[in-house]
């Protein structure tokens, strides 16, 4: 174990060192100059108001034989009409990402292997289409869903609605975005696991039909077409791999193991893009909370006074999860939710109702909107009650509390007490680990 630990983070810090070299032709060597280039859409465009940012993968610049790779995060007014897959030509000031003191939009953006910008440039479309007709679908689906969600529920609970199945939070007020960072509640409108859970139990209750095979297969890919759909952000990826392993176990007749699941799921994240680790923070949320989840819940659960137990299937996770991200949020955000347990509580009960009414809504609106209109004031019910909590909740004195943490150090001594806890009450209590999933 001593030398599989240490080839490990050899293993790690060598590809985590690879992962900040950047190709020796990237656009970024041009940076702070006003060059003319061409290039393809390589994500959905995402909507913010009047604005549009999407990705273009660099095919070359303009009456240059100069090779050149890489991406540029470009953005610009809404119209005319960008989408995924258009190749353009566009002119403007080539820029480095901005980086403050609080916050370092150069890591955040390597991530996606992008090192420079370009804000509101000429851009001319070269022609309608040449990307990936797979993509192109799932994102054209994605917005025709997102347009019958805003012609059937009025404003903010049809934004709510978006990101509740879709992620999408462009179109989300202000002041909703802020009241949800107050309760603690931001985690209802990331993707996770929940919404995994959904597909895939839903698609294996209704093809019990189909041979188990068939049926594997075309819920593993439907959990892939989802991923890819909402943008692939780690929460969901995370969710998708642990999804994809039990599924495979099941259908293999062996038993899944949560904590092999989650680990194998880091390591192949992690292996794709290392820097996730260090610079994204959905990243290490996801796995921490899910930490809590499965190693702190069956050891809280039992510890809760009796007048909890109608609560305890909400309280106990939702503790336990808050617990394991908690020095994270507040290193980040410089803030805490205080009042997080119990706006939990009173929440997400609410949530399967309002996604799957919603969805009903939104599947219904394609084949007849007066009807999905009518099943959209249905499901306007439980998301304007969500709302209405969350607003009312954000309100109260002491909702949340600004805490400052600029060393790293107190993170650490933290996760160390906690898990020394954790691993001390597994060797001399030895409580019902839920491995098998």
């Amino acid at each position: 174990m001593a030398l599989l630990f240490l080839a490990s983070v050899c293993i790690g810090n060598f590809k985590f060192g690879q992962s900040y070299q950047k190709p020796v032709d990237d656009i970024s060597l041009y940076a702070g100059q006003e060059i003319s280039l061409q290039g393809l859409i390589v994500d959905d465009p995402q909507i913010d108001g009047n604005l549009i940012k999407f990705t273009i993968l660099v095919k070359g610049i303009e009456n240059s034989d100069a090779k050149t790779s890489g991406k540029i995060l470009v953005k610009t007014r809404k119209y005319p009409n960008y989408n995924y897959g258009n190749p353009i030509s566009l002119n403007g000031l080539l820029k480095k990402p901005y980086d403050s003191d609080e916050f370092s939009y150069s890591n955040y953006l390597s991530r996606f292997g992008i090192y420079s910008t370009m804000d509101y440039p000429n851009i001319s479309i070269i022609e309608p289409f040449s990307g990936n007709w797979f993509l192109a679908s799932l994102y054209k689906l994605k917005n025709s869903c997102l347009s019958i969600i805003n012609k059937i529920l009025p404003e903010p609970t049809a934004a709510f609605l978006a990101g509740l199945l879709f992620g999408v939070r462009q179109n989300m007020p202000d002041d909703l975005l802020n009241n949800f960072k107050i309760t603690g509640l931001t985690h209802i409108i990331a993707l996770s696991g929940f919404n995994i859970t959904i597909i895939a139990g839903a698609l294996m209750s209704w093809l019990r039909f189909v041979p188990a095979r068939a049926r594997f297969v075309f819920t593993v890919l439907a959990i892939i077409s989802f991923v890819l759909l909402t943008g692939a952000s780690p929460s969901v990826t995370r969710a998708a791999i642990m999804g994809i392993l039990i599924l495979l176990a099941g259908s293999l007749g062996k038993i899944s193991d949560i904590t092999i699941s989650l680990l194998l799921a880091a390591v192949v994240m992690l292996w794709v893009n290392p820097k996730i680790l260090a610079f994204d923070i959905g990243f290490q949320l996801s796995f921490l909370s899910t930490l809590g989840i499965v190693y702190l819940h069956p050891l809280l659960s039992p510890r809760l006074p009796n007048f909890f137990t109608a609560l305890k299937e909400y309280l106990s996770p939702t503790l336990s999860a808050l617990i394991f991200v908690t020095p994270i949020i507040v290193y980040n955000f410089s803030s805490i939710s205080l009042i997080a347990p119990i706006s939990n509580i009173l929440v997400l009960p609410l949530i399967p109702a309002s996604m799957g009414l919603g969805f009903l809504a939104t599947v219904v609106g394609f084949i007849n909107l007066s009807l999905g209109s009518w099943l959209g004031w249905i499901a306007w019910i439980p998301l304007k009650i969500i709302i209405s909590i969350t607003n009312c909740l954000a309100k109260l004195p002491l909702a949340s509390l600004d805490i400052n943490i600029n060393s790293p150090h107190w993170v650490i001594i933290y996760y160390l007490i906690i898990g020394s806890i954790t691993i001390y009450l597994y060797v001399h209590k030895k409580p019902n680990l839920p491995s098998r999933a």
